[in-house]
């Protein structure tokens, strides 16, 4: 690994932070494709099948880092064209430069709006998928808070740093860049554009949410469930469970370096709750940027990430 924030953080920068770096890229749209479902039609026998029996054509199984429906399968380090032969042609693509708290690698980013899933590849590894997000929540999901949800809530977040700390974006820059003029320049090119509008994190969100089953980590999962729903079949199976790890709401624009380096967030009374539902965000590992998460909104699963 190199020192860049988005994918070539230190392991012990990966623990002891959520931050990530930006690459320089250019921006360019790719050719959109048509689209078809996945997924065969789904059958009241097939719904009410025992988890961990026979996982139906119709389901979306999640083990590990591999994605299943049917016999067909994609996992996490395959290139973009094994995930088209899981998912169909994808609808968009967008090579650009961003970055989240949450989320790492953000080089290229590959949407299938009608199955509300989106991907995130690097092209320095090849074009291999890095992170993987099934949405349940998006802009146009009727009666949302479009300002809360976790990516636009993010933007926002940045843009209120540069407001009320305008010396941020070099202290990032530094902070992150390990000593290495380029990455720091690059950091900082991010940083500035970001600011300045000209980029936005909400274009990760596909038109549509996700619809069908999951098998998520070996329990059933549903996106109408709370936590403690979640968490109650995964017990059930001796299975680890979600705790909360942190809400981007609770991050002071003027402390958020501090307050992520430090894992200052480690001190809510809430921190590794795995009986409350909160805004924020969940993992299996009790990680941050590693294995398995849930974000939650307004009280409702956003998004599975799975990285």
């Amino acid at each position: 690994m190199d020192r860049k924030l988005i994918s070539k953080m230190s392991t012990q920068q990966q623990n002891t932070s959520l931050m990530i770096s930006f690459q320089k890229l250019t921006f360019i749209s790719l050719c959109l494709f048509g689209l078809f479902s996945a997924f065969s039609p789904q059958t009241e026998k097939q719904r009410t099948q025992a988890v961990g029996l026979l996982v139906s054509d119709s389901m979306l199984q999640i083990d590990s880092s591999t994605f299943r429906i049917g016999q067909r399968s994609a996992s996490l380090g395959d290139e973009i064209q094994q995930w088209v032969a899981l998912l169909g042609p994808y609808s968009r693509a967008e090579r650009k430069r961003t970055g989240s708290f949450l989320t790492g690698k953000l080089d290229s980013v590959f949407v299938w709006d009608a199955l509300g899933i989106s991907l995130l590849a690097d092209e320095e590894d090849g074009w291999r998928v890095g992170e993987v997000m099934v949405f349940f929540l998006n802009k146009h999901t009727p009666g949302i808070d479009t300002a809360a949800l976790y990516y636009c809530q993010e933007s926002q977040h940045y843009r209120e740093m540069y407001e009320k700390t305008p010396n941020y974006i070099e202290e990032w820059s530094q902070s992150f860049g390990g000593g290495d003029e380029k990455v720091i320049e690059e950091n900082r090119t991010y940083l500035t554009e970001q600011n300045r509008g000209n980029l936005s994190l909400s274009s990760i969100y596909p038109m549509h949410t996700f619809r069908h089953e999951i098998l998520l980590q070996g329990s059933l999962f549903q996106a109408s469930w709370d936590i403690q729903k979640i968490n109650e079949g995964r017990r059930a199976k001796a299975l680890p469970l979600f705790s909360y790890l942190m809400s981007l709401k609770k991050l002071d624009p003027e402390n958020s370096l501090k307050y992520l380096m430090k894992e200052e967030w480690k001190k809510d009374k809430n921190y590794l709750s795995t009986q409350k539902t909160l805004d924020g965000i969940y993992t299996l590992s009790g990680k941050m940027s590693q294995g398995t998460g849930l974000l939650v909104t307004n009280g409702q699963i956003e998004f599975i990430l799975i990285q």
